[in-house]
């Protein structure tokens, strides 16, 4: 994954894991561009502080500050899926069958019914 701010000087990256990347953000910098595909899931902050995170015309993402930084920070991405896009419909679906199958054996005739 690369990280650049617009020829401003270099960032760089103090860890990565599956999730989470994490990066030292020099004083100055106005703007990060960070390559890496965008997801509604990934949320940035810097020194703690929560951060827009913008999908860029390549499918990447980046982050714009209102000013120039005034001292060095740590920036963080990380990637949280959102569970309703995943877990809901696989929820709704589950509920329905199990409403189906719940039906069909209350109203199932017994078999001393059919003697």
């Amino acid at each position: 994954m690369a990280v650049t701010n617009k020829g401003q000087k270099p960032i760089s990256l103090l860890s990565e894991t599956a999730n989470t990347r994490r990066f030292e953000i020099p004083a100055g910098t106005t703007q990060i561009n960070i390559a890496e595909s965008y997801n509604r899931g990934w949320a940035a902050t810097l020194d703690g502080q929560d951060l827009a995170l913008t999908k860029t015309s390549n499918n990447g993402m980046e982050v714009v500050f209102d000013e120039p930084l005034r001292a060095d920070g740590q920036h963080t991405i990380r990637y949280h899926p959102s569970l309703r896009t995943i877990y809901l419909p696989i929820l709704i679906g589950s509920l329905v069958v199990l409403g189906f199958i719940s039906a069909i054996s209350a109203f199932k005739p017994s078999i001393s019914m059919l003697r």
